[in-house]
Parts: C-alpha cells; structure tokens; sequence
C-alpha cells in the first residue's frame, strides 16, 4: 500500500487518501502508523474517488511481474533479499549510507577551502575530478540541503538495534542545520529591513526637532 509513501507526504502536508483490495490493511494503517496524522481511509474504489479533491491526484502501486532491466553484463544488478519490505529497508540504508558519503565530501571541501584555502582549480588538482563545463559549480549550488527521510530513518534504525550509526546521524544534523540557514537568512533580512525603517524615522524626527 506504499505506506511510508504516504506518510512521507502527510510529512509534508498533504492529506492523502489511503487504500487497498485488503481492507484490513487500511485500517491497521489507520490505527498503527498512520494515527494521529490527517491520513484517511478508503475500503472501495468509489469511497477513494469521493474522498479526493479535484483535480484528483492517484498514485498506483502495482506488483512488479516483468524481467530484470537492469543488469551488468548477463548479470542483474539486484538481488532477492527477504520478505516483507526487506528490499525497502536494504534500500533506505544504502541511501543513509550515501548521506555520510555526502557529508564526507562537503567536510573536505570545507577543510580545503576554509583552512587550506583553496581555490576552486586546486580543489579540482587534488580531487582528480574535473567538470565537464570547466566551471566550479560547487560554487553556484546553495549552501542548503534538504531531505526525505531515509538518513534519519537510517539513524533511528541504527538506536532501535543499538547499531552505531554516527556518521549517517551526524549527516542528519548537518542538513538541518543548512536548512536553518535559509531561515537565519530571511530573518536577518527582516531585521536590517526593520532597522533601515527605525534609522529613517529617527533622522525624520529629528529633522523635525531642528526646525
């Protein structure tokens, strides 16, 4: 029933409806996971229609029948590993992986930048990587990462098995403290604003006080 989907995009404010051809399913969700969340439930086709605001929006799950796409060689690139969402959970964890991965590259830029000081060309000698523009792009990308939940499901995971997972944590924290930076942005926008406006009145007033 996509059931992490759909709290996903309750996460983000949407209110979804949820069904399935096993009825039982939807109200265990509804009990379990998805209590306290503005997910509702369908248990026919018609209910569903009914319950969705137009235009309406369906996102369909359909169990994979076909052949293997991806393969290396006569090799597929993937492989059977349990019941039960296994694959799903092999799958976040190897996106948690790729968070510290992240997290590793921006420290050494951050190291050769700001306590090396590098310049972008010695950054890209060192790496060995350059970029096909021959532009620095890292210079153009915003210095604000956002996220969809499988580092920090990754983490979670790690403390409910007593796994150390403090990198893919600490990468976590990271993101949420670039995501502050917007906010820390707009808010020193706000003020520099706010005091312009109080620097303006207070020449206005006291141009009045000398005249």
């Amino acid at each position: 029933m996509g059931q992490n989907l759909i709290l996903n995009m309750d996460d983000h404010g949407w209110v979804v409806c949820a069904f399935n051809r096993t009825t039982e399913k939807v109200d265990s969700f509804l009990a379990k996971e998805a209590k306290g969340t503005k997910v509702v439930g369908a248990h026919s086709l018609p209910e569903m229609v009914a319950k969705l605001k137009k235009p309406r929006r369906v996102m369909l799950l359909v169990k994979g029948e076909s052949g293997i796409c991806a393969k290396s060689g006569d090799e597929p690139c993937c492989d059977w590993v349990g019941e039960d969402g296994a694959g799903h959970y092999v799958k976040m964890v190897h996106n948690g992986i790729e968070y510290g991965d992240m997290q590793l590259i921006c420290e050494a830029y951050h190291l050769m930048k700001d306590a090396l000081g590098m310049s972008c060309d010695e950054m890209r000698e060192v790496s060995h990587h350059p970029t096909p523009t021959g532009e620095a792009l890292v210079e153009k990308i915003r210095d604000a990462a956002g996220q969809k939940g499988t580092g920090k499901w990754t983490a979670i995971s790690g403390l409910d098995f007593g796994t150390p997972t403090t990198l893919i944590a600490e990468s976590v924290f990271a993101r949420c403290l670039s995501a502050l930076k917007v906010i820390y942005f707009s808010l020193l926008l706000y003020f520099l604003c706010l005091r312009r406006k109080l620097d303006k009145s207070n020449i206005n007033n006291q141009t009045k006080k000398d005249h």
